[in-house]
């Protein structure tokens, strides 16, 4: 195509004419090697996809290279085709893109597993504003003809669903020339639709269209016998009254439809109106792998994957349905927002990669001359350069909403369908990349940690105010307290209390400050009862208990506290017996070699509260001497 003949991509191309534009897509079951079916949701992100997901609406889908579109729709996996014109030749180009689809899923899924074709969706081209009103009055005239053509001998029923500038026709799965004569037919039909001719209306009951709106014609319900197995001289009910045979009705049908289609398409009148009578119960050759086809080619769709590196600026995709696609402009610290849509691809992407629009986009990186948000509530989506996109599911057409569901598929709408994104502010620096889909930010741990470290700090002070913890004269040689020093190990594994060593005065670092108090790990298991005042639990402390010390003289005031632990928790502490049945902390009575001098303190009686000291041991009794390892004024190594 000239220059002169490309369209502006500037400039909004509008709806597309009814019937010139046709997307075929299928669905499958997806078995494994034990021939059950799995879940294609948990596979479709671990499998390799040369694409990218671009789709705002859809947290599952891969827009690949070729322009295939891989999905998951609930439990089964979709492949979706890009649109193709319905020219000359298209239905060759429909059944191509489809077979591409699966080739492109068992390359990915490899041998061990095996695809069943589950549907097959063709959406044709046809203005928003009368795809409603032609949903209905398609499926009373034209639906029972594409019916006997696109369904199975054990298919129910068709759905006819008015989309956003289309109309999706929904069946079995069908392949080869049986796909090629329901993409005939739908393109021929529907074209009839919008031009105001229609085969007769029968008489038939429709019933509400499920997980979409729409209408479903059932292959019995409607009729009340099964119209599958209808054969040419059967009489088909009328709503005008009357009847007509389903030879005629079927004629009518496939004339309107191919008297709209293209001089090489029409030549297909014959086999359409004899696939029509046979019907979806006429015996068919036995069903093998289905043939491998036509290459369809690379569509522009999938150009949009690829990034364009131009001297002073760098484009890639950000977001990507059917009607739009939004390129991310960025050179330095600054980006901006291209919006181009889907009929005017091929002439944005000739333009960048040529570099027709270097001084384009160069320029629009000025201040003020951004267009301010893409996306704003309540502004139409149109072309151009933007500062940011305020919400990406303004990309995506809003659908009619319905009330009915289909059992397996969950609510209204398809799963991981919609994205929840959140509005953003209308800046021309973009923030930076959103959260990968399925690993959502959690900032729970850091509120976590802060709670964990404050409590810490308030149980340190609850010991410390409990135990009268004073501080001691600088210089004085003392006596090592019942924690254990840095050079100690404790002896439970589950519960430790660790008091830090002391230091010559001066000797605080960055970690804390003189007269910190002593650092305590929380036990897993909590002594349980409270004994009485003077006494111990008897036996010996169970798994995941703090042993109590037996009574010391005097406790330290640390100078130079190690790091605080994660967890603290106070408990009481009862008053020992001199001699306990288990020891998990080093006592007084033990010999231990200091680190440095310590400075003792006085520790006042108990009073039964709770305190994380030991107290000076009952009224009668007497304390084990202190050792005293190091001479009076001496520094011990």
């Amino acid at each position: 195509m000239s220059q002169a003949c490309r369209p502006d991509w500037r400039t909004t191309a509008g709806t597309p004419l009814a019937g010139s534009l046709i997307g075929v897509e299928r669905e499958y079951r997806v078995a494994g090697a034990d021939g059950r079916q799995v879940d294609f949701r948990t596979l479709i992100h671990r499998l390799h996809w040369d694409g990218l997901q671009l789709d705002p609406g859809d947290l599952n889908a891969y827009r690949l290279r070729s322009g295939l579109v891989v999905t998951a729709d609930g439990m089964e996996a979709e492949t979706a085709s890009p649109p193709v014109p319905a020219g000359a030749g298209f239905a060759d180009e429909v059944a191509a893109w489809a077979a591409a689809g699966r080739r492109e899923l068992e390359r990915a899924l490899g041998d061990g597993y095996r695809l069943e074709g589950y549907s097959t969706h063709l959406s044709v081209a046809l203005p928003g504003e009368t795809a409603a009103d032609i949903a209905r009055t398609y499926a009373l005239t034209f639906g029972l003809v594409f019916a006997r053509l696109v369904e199975g001998p054990g298919s129910l029923g068709i759905y006819v669903r008015p989309r956003p500038g289309r109309l999706e026709l929904c069946g079995e799965y069908a392949d080869g020339a049986r796909l090629r004569l329901a993409a005939l037919f739908a393109v021929g039909s529907i074209r009839a639709c919008a031009a105001g001719e229609y085969s007769p209306e029968v008489a038939a009951r429709l019933l509400p269209g499920q997980e979409r709106f729409g209408y479903r014609l059932h292959r019995t319900e409607a009729f009340g016998f099964d119209s599958y197995a209808a054969g040419a001289a059967d009489t088909i009910d009328l709503a005008a009254g009357g009847g007509v045979s389903l030879a005629k009705l079927a004629r009518t049908a496939v004339d309107l439809a191919c008297d709209r289609l293209e001089a090489k398409e029409r030549d297909q009148r014959g086999a359409l109106l004899q696939a029509a009578l046979a019907g979806p119960l006429a015996p068919r050759r036995q069903a093998g792998p289905e043939r491998p086809g036509g290459n369809p080619g690379r569509s522009v769709f999938g150009d949009v994957v690829d990034c364009v590196q131009r001297p002073g600026f760098r484009v890639r995709p950000e977001f990507a349905t059917w009607g739009h696609t939004v390129f991310r402009a960025e050179w330095g610290r600054q980006s901006a927002a291209i919006c181009v849509e889907g009929a005017t691809l091929g002439t944005f992407l000739a333009e960048l990669r040529t570099g027709a629009l270097d001084s384009t986009i160069e320029r629009a990186m000025g201040p003020g001359s951004l267009a301010p948000a893409l996306g704003v509530p309540g502004q139409p989506v149109r072309p151009g350069m933007y500062g940011s996109v305020a919400d990406p599911l303004a990309l995506v057409p809003e659908e009619i909403p319905t009330k009915a569901g289909r059992a397996g598929k969950g609510r209204a709408g398809r799963i991981g369908k919609t994205l929840p994104w959140a509005a953003t502010t209308t800046d021309a620096i973009p923030p930076g990349p959103a959260p990968a889909a399925g690993k959502p930010h959690l900032p729970w741990l850091g509120v976590a940690v802060a709670t964990v470290a404050a409590l810490g700090i308030l149980a340190g002070a609850f010991a410390v105010v409990a135990g009268g913890g004073g501080g001691g004269s600088p210089g004085t040689p003392g006596t090592p307290g019942p924690g254990a020093t840095e050079t100690q190990a404790l002896t439970s594994p589950t519960a430790e209390t660790r008091t830090p060593p002391a230091g010559a005065a001066g000797g605080a670092d960055s970690s804390g400050t003189p007269g910190s108090p002593p650092e305590t790990r929380a036990p897993t298991a909590t002594i349980p009862g409270s004994p009485a005042k003077g006494t111990v639990a008897p036996g010996g402390a169970g798994a995941g208990e703090t042993a109590q010390p037996p009574a010391a003289t005097a406790t330290p005031t640390p100078a130079r506290p190690t790091e605080p632990t994660l967890a603290v928790t106070p408990a009481a502490t009862p008053t020992p017996t001199p001699t306990p049945t288990r020891v998990v902390e080093p006592t007084p009575t033990a010999t231990a070699t200091p680190t440095r001098t310590v400075e003792p303190s006085p520790t006042p009686t108990p009073d039964g509260g709770p305190t994380l000291a030991p107290t000076i041991p009952p009224a009668g009794e007497t304390a084990p001497p202190a050792p005293n390892p190091c001479p009076p004024g001496q520094v011990c190594p």
